[in-house]
C-alpha cells in the first residue's frame, strides 16, 4: 500500500469517512486504514460534520495524510456525498468514523475480487458487530440478493463491509438519500440492480455499536412504511417464527426466513478464517 500516485496498473482504493465529535473512534478508524497492506493505492477521505480543530490533531497523532473536508452542519449522507465527490479512486469504501477494517489485508481481499473492469463492479465480505465494552458478536455476510424487504429490515450487506467501483456509484447517484432511514440499504440494493456482486469469504470489517449502519434495534415502523411507497414490501406478518417489525437487541442480527441464497446470523464456528 501506498499514497496515492499516477503508476498506472496499481487500482486506487479511496477510504471515505463521516466523522462528528468521534476523536476515539476517528482514531481507530485512521489506524485501520494506516495498517492496510497490497499492490494498491489507498486514499482516505475524512468528511468532519463537525469542522473542529480536534479532528486535524487525531489525523496528525496516527500519521494520516488523509484529505480533510470540513462540511459543518451537514448530515451524514450529504456528507458521503462530500466525499464521493472529493474522491479519485477506482474503487470506494465508506467506513464511518467508529468502524475499522477486521486485518491488515482487507482492502487486498476486496480487490482479488474484482476484475480489470473494477469501476463498474462492486461485492461485499463479512463483517462482525462489537459492543462498545468490546465483546464481539457473531459474523455475518447479509442476504444476497438484496430486495427491497431486505434493505428495509437491515440485513442487506451493511454499506461499511461492502466496496463500489467509482462508475457505479456515479450512477447510482443520489435518489437513495430521500429515505434517510433506509439510504444505506437502498445504496447497496441499487448497487445489486446495477451488477452482479463480487463476494470476499473474509472479514472485512469490524463495525462498532453506535455507527449509523444497519436500520434496526429497533426496527422502525415508519421507516419500513417509508420504505414501502418505494416498492411493494409485506405488511406486518410473522417471518421466521417472529414479527418482522419486532424490536432487536443492539448488537445483534435478526434471526429471519432467508430472502435470496444469503443468510443471516452466521456463527465464527462455521467459517472458515483465521481470524478471532
Amino acid at each position: 500500500m501506498s499514497a496515492v500516485s499516477s503508476e498506472p496498473g496499481r487500482p486506487t482504493v479511496s477510504v471515505v469517512t463521516v466523522t462528528l465529535d468521534d476523536m476515539y473512534g476517528l482514531e481507530r478508524t485512521a489506524i485501520s486504514v494506516l495498517s492496510q497492506l497490497g499492490d494498491f493505492e489507498l486514499e482516505h477521505v475524512v468528511v468532519d460534520r463537525a469542522a473542529t480543530p480536534d479532528t486535524v490533531e487525531i489525523l496528525e497523532a496516527v500519521g494520516s495524510s488523509a484529505r480533510l473536508i470540513g462540511v459543518a452542519d451537514a448530515d451524514r449522507h450529504d456528507a458521503m456525498a462530500e466525499g464521493v465527490r472529493a474522491a479519485s479512486g477506482d474503487v470506494l469504501w465508506f467506513l464511518d468514523s467508529g468502524n475499522a477494517f477486521s486485518s491488515a489485508y482487507a482492502v487486498d481481499f476486496a480487490l482479488n475480487t474484482l476484475t480489470v473492469d473494477r469501476r463498474l463492479e462492486w461485492g461485499y465480505g463479512m463483517y462482525r458487530s462489537i459492543a462498545s465494552n468490546g465483546e464481539r458478536s457473531g459474523i455475518s455476510a447479509g442476504t444476497v440478493p438484496v430486495s427491497l424487504v431486505a434493505a428495509a429490515l437491515g440485513t442487506a450487506p451493511p454499506l461499511q463491509s461492502a466496496y463500489f467501483g467509482a462508475d457505479l456509484v456515479a450512477g447510482i447517484g443520489d435518489r437513495h438519500r430521500k429515505r434517510p432511514a433506509v439510504a444505506d440499504q437502498l445504496f447497496v440494493r441499487s448497487a445489486a440492480l446495477s451488477a452482479e456482486p463480487k463476494q470476499s469469504h473474509q472479514l472485512l470489517c469490524d463495525l462498532w455499536s453506535g455507527q449509523p449502519v444497519l436500520v434496526r434495534s429497533p426496527w422502525q415502523l415508519w421507516a419500513l412504511r417509508s420504505a414501502r411507497r418505494i416498492g411493494t414490501l409485506p405488511g406486518p406478518r410473522s417471518i421466521g417464527g417472529r414479527s418482522c417489525w419486532e424490536p432487536v437487541r443492539p448488537g445483534t442480527e435478526p434471526t429471519l426466513a432467508r430472502f435470496g441464497q444469503g443468510q443471516v446470523n452466521r456463527r465464527p464456528d462455521r467459517l472458515s478464517t483465521s481470524f478471532s
